[in-house]
C-alpha cells in the first residue's frame, strides 16, 4: 500500500513537472513570437519612412517653387 501511494505520488509530481515545462516553452515561444513581430513591424516602420524620406527628396528636386 505504501509502495502504491509514493508511486502515484511520484508519478503526479513528474506529470506536474511535465505540465510546468509545457507551459514554460509555450510562454517562450509566444514571446519569441510577439519578439519577431515586433522586429518586423520596427522594419517596415522604417522602410516606409525611407521611401517617404525618398519621395520627398525626389520632389524637391523636382519641382522646389511649387512646394513652397
Amino acid at each position: 500500500m505504501m509502495m502504491m501511494m509514493m508511486m502515484m505520488m511520484m508519478m503526479m509530481m513528474m506529470m506536474m513537472m511535465m505540465m510546468m515545462m509545457m507551459m514554460m516553452m509555450m510562454m517562450m515561444m509566444m514571446m519569441m513570437m510577439m519578439m519577431m513581430m515586433m522586429m518586423m513591424m520596427m522594419m517596415m516602420m522604417m522602410m516606409m519612412m525611407m521611401m517617404m524620406m525618398m519621395m520627398m527628396m525626389l520632389l524637391q528636386a523636382d519641382n522646389f517653387e511649387q512646394i513652397i
